[in-house]
């Protein structure tokens, strides 16, 4: 499969991680040096080069967005990569939404209670060097209690499918603690 890390393309380790996310509670998978470092150099270049958009809401939220880069909207819409979410989740996936997001500090989200439940796959990509956990940044999905908290990371991909009332939001980022923008590629899988 292009660009994704053969350590996750057997078929053995394939069957692994349908088992891991149907059996997880919520079901989840988290995969760390997921992309190839050659694909991954390609990205980050791509990455260094956005023009962030601040968007503020402040009842609401605070980062910073950005078109896809073109090599990761390809990768998304390839084939491989699509076969590769569809053997994970166990059925065909017909489409991968996805933004890049800056979690500079002082950003944050906040769960909404109008907000719609989307059906599907959530996904976090993260491009995040060195975090300090100590920075908060993290993203928390919750139903009445949190369920599961993924911490930044350098080349980690992160799938939870949200079910019932869950939700999810980013942690308020420490501007005294934070060195380096929380950089990640998220959306949702159908």
């Amino acid at each position: 499969m292009d660009n994704i890390s053969p350590q996750y393309t057997t078929t053995k380790i394939m069957q692994q991680m349908r088992e891991s996310f149907v059996a997880g509670d919520p079901k989840s998978l988290q995969l760390t040096n997921v992309l190839v470092q050659p694909f991954l150099r390609v990205v980050l270049q791509d990455l260094s080069k956005i023009r962030w958009q601040p968007v503020h809401v402040f009842d609401r939220h605070v980062f910073g967005k950005a078109a896809l880069p073109p090599v990761l909207k390809e990768w998304f819409a390839a084939a491989a990569t699509k076969k590769f979410f569809s053997e994970i989740m166990g059925r065909q996936i017909k489409r991968i939404d996805a933004e890049v997001y800056c979690f500079h500090p002082g950003a944050y989200t906040l769960m909404q209670d109008e907000v719609p439940i989307k059906k599907g796959v959530t996904f976090e990509l993260d491009f995040t060097p060195g975090w300090d956990v100590a920075a908060g940044g993290f993203t928390s999905f919750v139903d009445g209690e949190e369920k599961l908290r993924v911490l930044p990371g350098m080349n980690q991909l992160t799938l939870v499918q949200e079910e019932g009332f869950m939700q999810h939001f980013v942690k308020y980022v420490k501007q005294s603690v934070a060195k380096n923008p929380r950089v990640v590629v998220c959306g949702l899988i159908n």
